[in-house]
Parts: structure tokens; C-alpha cells; sequence
């Protein structure tokens, strides 16, 4: 990068651009940075990079120090400035000389909201006492999620795809589950009850209003009676007509997980967080890594919660906590290990992997 081309970007450029001195104080910024943190260019000049950083939400040790010397390097940080609430800014390196080091940097806060507020809806409603599901014209299953789907022999990927039909074992339009989902897809609300191996389901059945396409949502949440039955929920005929009820709502212990990952410095996974705690001998971590191994499963451990970039926040726990946790290659992976795990998780969170190397 050229002086004439920096000069450019520090005095007029939208860029986000740092210079920083072989101290780590700031020497330059540009006026778009000092806009976002909402204080005076002037003000800023002199301070480390550090001051710039909620202390909450500090990187993994090590990560500024790399983002000083090597080129190239990137990390996400949080800032606080005099403006209310937090930004979060994807710095990256763009020059390393004796003389300091330029940072180029980009708001990435809405990404980071917006990544965040699925991760932990996706959480909660996998916590919900029911199932929660879509079905488009052709009253094809396109979405379901929900503490309903913990039972054995079910999960997401084995209701995906599947026609409500199939489920009822009837195209009758007259059989309410039918009729209840063909009046939402022409717009109109709808309910009705039914029963299942014992306990009672009140479903409703809604337009999905926010699609272009025609789509129905129906929620099945269990309306038994705490005397009657177990605690967990199930789909609308969540047995195929031929299969025999189960004795028990828990997860099959013999069933497969999917394989977890050992992401490796700088690496992308998903996080599935069992327990966390602000001592690693706390016994719910400890507990958890226990039914880890007992499992068989080698790729789960405990490790401070910062080290798993974007983990913390995600999860709404400080980065100093120590969690027990298993890493995946992709949500869908995480998804099918959280189905099958016998008790429920913290959450589930896409990560950057720190603290590797």
C-alpha cells in the first residue's frame, strides 16, 4: 500500500484504517473509524489498540499480537466507543513495516447480530416443548425443528421431505391434520387436537406470512397433564402408523453421532457446548466430559470459551469461562449430535478456532 493511497484513505476514504506505532499506540485512524466509535479523530491518537476494546469481549490471547506482525493476518474484534452500545470491526493486516503496522478493518456488526440471533433462536427453539415445523403446496415438509424431535428413531433429516400425507396415512382432505394445514395454505389459522401414545397435542396451524411462496407453519406443543406422561414432546403422528410406540422418550444411547472435528488455529466449526462454568473442575463440566467419553466420543474437551471466537457471545457467557464442548464440521452435523444427545446443551455456535497453535 502506497503513503499517497493511505493519506487517501485515512482523510477521505469510507474505509475503516488504523496505523499503529512499534508500541501498539495508534498513530493514525481514519475519519470513518473515528465516526463508528463515536469520539474525535484527535482523541484517539496516542492510545493503545487495546484501549479501543470492550474488556469483556477481549480476543483469544495472542491474536492482537499476530494482527501487529504478519501480514495477512485477521481477526474480529469488539470496540466501545463514546456512542451506546458495542461494534464489532473484521481488522486485518495491509502493511507491516519497522515503522508500524496498517490495519484496514470492516463494520461486520449486523453480520455478527444477525449470526448471532439465529445461532441462539435455533437453540431455543430446539429447547421448546413441542415440534415447530413447514409445509409448502405440496404438503412437503421444508423445515422442523424442536424438543419434540428428541425422541428415538427421530430426528430433523428423517421428517425433511416428508409429505404430511405420509405422516397421516390418508389424503382425505377431511382429516384434520389435512384440513387444517390446506386452509393455511390458502391464508386462514386454524387448530385441533389430537392424541398420541397417551398424551395430548394441541396443534395449531398458521400462513407462513413472511414467504412469497405459500407455506403453512404448524406448532404442536404437548398439553398433557404433568400426571399423565413423560416431559417430552412429539411431532403430529410422530410414528409411522406401523411402528410400534416406545417404551421411553430418551434418545437411543446406540444410535450414531456424527464425527467431530479438531479444528485446527484460524479454523471455522461449529460448537456444540454442553456445560460451562468459571472453574473447569465445576462439576457440570467435569459431568459432561464424563458422558462425553462415556459415549466414545474423542473429539469432545474443555478449553476456555474465548479460545472458540464468537462462542461467547453467541451463548451470552463471559470468553473466560471453561466450557466442555464438541466441534463440528457443519451445522447440519451439530444439529443431528444435539437430536441425539440425552439431556439438553447450552447451545450451538459457529466458531473461529484460537489458541490452537
Amino acid at each position: 500500500m502506497s503513503d499517497i493511497l493511505l493519506d487517501t484513505l485515512l482523510k477521505e476514504g469510507r474505509e475503516l484504517v488504523l496505523v499503529l506505532g512499534p508500541d501498539g499506540q495508534i498513530r493514525e485512524i481514519s475519519q470513518s473509524f473515528a465516526t463508528l466509535l463515536g469520539q474525535p479523530r484527535g482523541a484517539l491518537l496516542g492510545q493503545p489498540l487495546e484501549r479501543l476494546l470492550d474488556p469483556d469481549r477481549r480476543p483469544a490471547e495472542g491474536v492482537l499480537d499476530l494482527l501487529r506482525t504478519r501480514q495477512g493476518q485477521r481477526a474480529e474484534v469488539c470496540v466501545r466507543g463514546q456512542r451506546p452500545g458495542l461494534r464489532w470491526v473484521d481488522l486485518r493486516t495491509a502493511r507491516v513495516s519497522a515503522d508500524g503496522v496498517v490495519l484496514l478493518g470492516r463494520d461486520t456488526t449486523g453480520a455478527r447480530v444477525a449470526r448471532t440471533s439465529q445461532v441462539q433462536l435455533s437453540a431455543l427453539a430446539q429447547q421448546l416443548p413441542g415440534v415447530l415445523w413447514t409445509v409448502d403446496r405440496s404438503m412437503t415438509v421444508t423445515s422442523v425443528t424442536g424438543g419434540g424431535l428428541v425422541v428415538r428413531n427421530r430426528s430433523a433429516e428423517s421428517l425433511l421431505g416428508t409429505t404430511l400425507y405420509e405422516y397421516v396415512g390418508s389424503e382425505d382432505p377431511a382429516v384434520p391434520p389435512v384440513a387444517a394445514h390446506l386452509r393455511a395454505l390458502e391464508g386462514h389459522s386454524g387448530h385441533y387436537e389430537f392424541e398420541r401414545e397417551g398424551r395430548t397435542f394441541h396443534a395449531r396451524v398458521d400462513p407462513l406470512r413472511a414467504s412469497d411462496a405459500r407455506a403453512a407453519v404448524e406448532t404442536a406443543p404437548d398439553e398433557t397433564a404433568p400426571d399423565e406422561t413423560a416431559p417430552e414432546a412429539s411431532a403430529p403422528e410422530a410414528s409411522a402408523p406401523d411402528e410400534t410406540a416406545p417404551d421411553e422418550t430418551a434418545p437411543d444411547p446406540a444410535a450414531p453421532l456424527p464425527t467431530p472435528v479438531q479444528p485446527v488455529h484460524g479454523a471455522t466449526a461449529w460448537g456444540v457446548y454442553l456445560a460451562a462454568a468459571p472453574d473447569g473442575r465445576d462439576p457440570a463440566v467435569t459431568g459432561a466430559l464424563e458422558r462425553l467419553r462415556a459415549r466414545g466420543i474423542e473429539g469432545g474437551g474443555s478449553g476456555d470459551l474465548g479460545c472458540d471466537d464468537g462462542a461467547a457471545q453467541a451463548l451470552g457467557l463471559p470468553p473466560s469461562h471453561i466450557a466442555a464442548s464438541v466441534a463440528f464440521g457443519s451445522r447440519e452435523d451439530a444439529d443431528r449430535f444435539v437430536a441425539a444427545w440425552p439431556e439438553p446443551v447450552l447451545g450451538v455456535a459457529e466458531f473461529t478456532a484460537y489458541c490452537r497453535d
